[in-house]
């Protein structure tokens, strides 16, 4: 089982604070890794969430499996 991608971020901020960097490099690679992953769900869940409208507003497009829209019903698992 895969830990969420929430938790994965969780504890790449928790290693940005307390990981021993003379440099201070290491910790702001876990920083920027976790505030990436952070940005990254948030820009899937908008671009569903604009996938999903467009289907739902072309429903008469999105009927059945040779239809326009099937690669973004696919793409989300629309049914």
């Amino acid at each position: 089982m895969k830990p969420e991608t929430k938790i994965i971020s969780a504890a790449m901020y928790d290693l940005a604070e307390t990981i021993q960097s003379g440099d201070g490099v290491a910790n702001a690679a876990c920083a920027q890794a976790a505030e990436r992953l952070d940005l990254q769900t948030i820009r899937i869940r908008q671009l569903e969430t604009a996938i999903r409208e467009v289907i739902e507003d072309n429903l008469h497009l999105a009927d059945g499996e040779v239809c326009t829209l099937i690669k973004l019903k696919r793409a989300i698992g629309y049914t």
